[in-house]
């Protein structure tokens, strides 16, 4: 089933879900009010469930028959309540312990009830709704395009839920509690016009269908869980998935004086240019994460109108748009845990490579090193020949290759992101290129976008927006 369509109809979940709730219901009013009370309000819990199920998008015929039916069961939750306060033991102290315990039960219940049942999401419907919408609009030039894609995105607008809602809370959701999933690759080593190599894992789909080509972020790899989240959501659809991993991400240490960065788009330049070759008849589309993004994107703009005319269209999500500005102050935030992180895999490959080249790293200052200043002076600038840090930054921002991209991209963040502040977001960059697609939020945190009812319940918006993109343009490409 297509991410754009999760409530298409009433599920088992959805009727347990709205009987915990008016069991809950039944508790508290009983509680605290009386018989009479309870009863009477049995009418509006069941106007109550007709206008939830109404509002999850189902037919006014079905929301009518769920308030008939919750009208008629919600009073069952009287006999239980006066079964859980049984009169002998409403005397002295217990009856507060008991009337405690049915109040116990309609918080549980009421969880259940938020777990079991769906969000109430617009969304565009389904892939197939959305190739068609794309179809009948053909548009005729690329700024045509660029609105009716967006009108079809924009009708599933990205809502934190309330149980994870904050910039951090949402980017340590897919590394930390995203559930473990699994991609049969098949890997290709590849050797570099410069004699190193790296590594490419397909996730093999239908041969007649497109290629999605993917860059994972810093200290990544093809077992990153969102690298394989997208694995999954493109190869449901049939189409065939390449995560390009960068040298020394695959777990063997490369050949070369050098490693990868956020603004080294060689690689990126070869393993695009090569499957594009390959496979001259199928649709490209890329996509990039974080430090991914940046690459593609920097790429893209370099590249102008020499892009392979098979690369269709491309999404770039949370890069550091302009890393002058986040980078500085990136080992301060949340004390600093996340530059913490990343150095604790960083400086063992950086000690790793200077065993490899003795006398081409301060091993000394890599071992001591806390901070992305000093880790990019001393690692970054010397391997691929920037004067310091602040060169590198400068240098590599995608912001200033922007105006330059000629390949339809979305460009996707949002302003709660603990590693990019709002002001990097390129408005206005966006707004003037007919190539590029914002889809600006103002909560999501870093390559989070996290949505869904609770926790079981979890869905994940970019990915969905990604997989709507490539769809929305590969229906406007087939219709000519």
């Amino acid at each position: 089933m297509s991410p754009y369509s999760r409530n298409p109809e009433i599920r088992g979940g959805d009727w347990l879900g709205a009987a915990a709730a008016l069991y809950a219901l039944g508790v508290l009013a009983v509680y605290f009010g009386s018989l009479g009370l309870a009863f009477s309000a049995a009418g509006a819990c069941g106007l109550l469930a007709g206008m939830h199920t109404r509002l999850q998008g189902r037919s006014l015929a079905r929301a009518i028959f769920a308030g008939v039916v919750v009208g008629v069961l919600w009073p069952l939750a009287v006999p239980v309540y006066w079964w859980l306060s049984y009169p002998p033991l409403r005397a002295g102290a217990l009856a507060w312990e008991h009337r405690g315990l049915a109040l116990g039960v309609a918080v549980v219940l009421t969880l259940v009830y938020t777990m079991a049942t769906p969000g109430a999401v617009r969304t565009p419907g389904s892939y197939d709704t959305l190739e068609q919408q794309m179809r009948d609009a053909h548009p005729t030039d690329q700024a045509a395009r660029k609105a009716a894609v967006l009108e079809a995105l924009n009708g599933n607008p990205f809502s934190p839920p309330w149980w994870l809602r904050g910039g951090h809370a949402q980017s340590f959701w897919s590394p930390f509690a995203r559930r473990s999933l699994h991609v049969d690759y098949r890997s290709e080593r590849l050797e570099t016009p410069d004699g190193d190599f790296l590594y490419v894992r397909f996730f093999d789909g239908e041969p007649v269908k497109p290629m999605v080509v993917l860059f994972h972020g810093l200290e990544g790899s093809a077992q990153s869980k969102y690298i394989m989240g997208y694995n999954l959501a493109f190869h449901a659809l049939g189409w065939n998935v390449a995560t390009m991993e960068y040298r020394f991400c695959s777990g063997e240490i490369n050949k070369a004086q050098r490693i990868y960065h956020m603004g080294e788009t060689t690689d990126c330049d070869f393993v695009v240019r090569r499957l594009a070759e390959q496979h001259p008849d199928r649709p490209i589309y890329l996509a990039g994460f974080s430090l991914g993004g940046n690459i593609l994107a920097k790429w893209l703009g370099e590249q102008g109108d020499t892009v392979p005319a098979n690369v269709k269209g491309a999404a770039v999500i949370s890069p550091p748009f302009d890393p002058e500005v986040s980078a500085p102050t990136f080992h301060h935030i949340l004390g600093g845990f996340y530059a913490w992180n990343f150095l604790r895999t960083l400086k063992p490959k950086a000690l790793a490579k200077a065993e490899q080249y003795p006398g081409l790293l301060d091993e000394d200052v890599i071992r001591g090193c806390k901070d992305f200043y000093t880790y990019d002076t001393v690692v970054t600038a010397k391997l691929h020949g920037f004067e310091d840090a602040v060169d590198y930054w400068h240098k590599v921002g995608c912001h200033q290759f922007l105006a330059g991209i000629r390949v339809p991209t979305m460009l996707l963040t949002s302003a709660d992101d603990p590693f990019n502040p709002a002001i990097t977001i390129p408005h206005e960059e966006a707004d003037a290129s007919p190539w590029l697609h914002p889809q600006w939020t103002e909560h999501g945190g870093h390559v989070g976008f996290i949505m869904g009812k609770s926790p079981l319940r979890v869905r994940y918006w970019a990915e969905e927006q990604t997989v709507g993109f490539f769809q929305a343009y590969q229906a406007l490409n087939e219709g000519g």
